[in-house]
């Protein structure tokens, strides 16, 4: 699954790139992106830079759509050279999955012109039996299997740095876990995702801070970092100390955040519990 792999097609002005014919079945009908996408979307969020929801396309098959706006000057010069951040993020899922890298399957991006809105599309696999991390681990009831599937997670984190890809904001709810077994995820909300440049290259710790800050935040056993940098350390190439000097500055970061604007304050990070 790469670039390569994908299909180009002009519907008159507008372009498309896909990987998946029945995803943009619905410009045949001479339906304007923004018809379709305000007549069939559904559980709707936005802000003022996209806005997102879920397409059904058949009684069996939905997809996730975000739609991007083209606004200011420096998005409109990125758009006129293909480098918006719709499309970089589209083919940049593409390689996360060719790696093995658990995302919804990328389907397709669709670049409207039109004079007034400029739009770009981003349409992806719908995650229909998935739910947050987040609220996963307030069902389970066992510690145990919250352990479980910390560890599983830890090693999926080793395994996208072990593939020279960093996901730039990992909180709980930017990873769905399979309703149906708690062996299945898939990180979502690519917009901040990249590739690591090199070995040296301590971005992948800022996703471990992330992550640690909303184990601190949501479990009570404080030991429980300690045991997932352990565990993702055994599948990374670095040791569980260089491993914390280097998520420990990223921690401070969000933490002292977190502190500002919702009054928590976690604990310091350690290796020792």
């Amino acid at each position: 699954m790469t670039e390569k792999s994908c299909h180009h097609r002009r519907y008159g002005s507008l372009y498309t790139l896909y990987l998946d014919q029945q995803a943009i079945e619905f410009l045949d009908s001479g339906l304007s992106p923004e018809e379709w996408f305000r007549c069939n979307i559904c559980n709707i969020k936005s802000d003022e830079k996209k806005e997102s929801g879920i397409v059904n396309i058949s009684s069996s098959k939905a997809v996730f759509v975000k739609r991007f706006f083209i606004d200011n000057a420096w998005q409109k010069i990125l758009y006129a050279l293909y480098k918006d951040q719709a499309l970089q993020t589209f083919k940049l899922s593409l390689d996360m999955a060719s790696a093995g890298v658990p995302i919804p399957r990328p389907l397709a991006v669709i670049r409207d012109p039109e004079r007034k809105k400029k739009s770009v599309y981003l349409l992806s696999e719908a995650l229909r039996h998935y739910r947050t991390l987040k609220k996963t681990i307030i069902d389970l009831k066992d510690p145990a299997q919250v352990q479980d599937v910390l560890d599983y997670l830890a090693v999926l984190l080793a395994k996208m740095h072990n593939a020279g890809f960093f996901h730039g904001d990992m909180k709980w709810k930017n990873i769905m876990i399979d309703a149906r077994s708690k062996n299945s995820a898939c990180f979502i909300d690519l917009d901040t995702a990249g590739r690591l440049i090199s070995r040296r290259d301590r971005r992948y710790a800022r996703d471990l801070a992330r992550f640690c800050i909303d184990i601190q935040e949501s479990l009570p056993q404080q030991e429980q970092v300690c045991r997932f940098i352990t565990a993702y350390s055994r599948f990374a190439t670095r040791t569980p100390k260089s491993i914390m000097e280097h998520t420990l500055p990223y921690h401070m970061k969000i933490a002292a955040k977190h502190r500002a604007k919702y009054g928590i304050e976690p604990t310091p990070l350690k290796l020792d519990p």
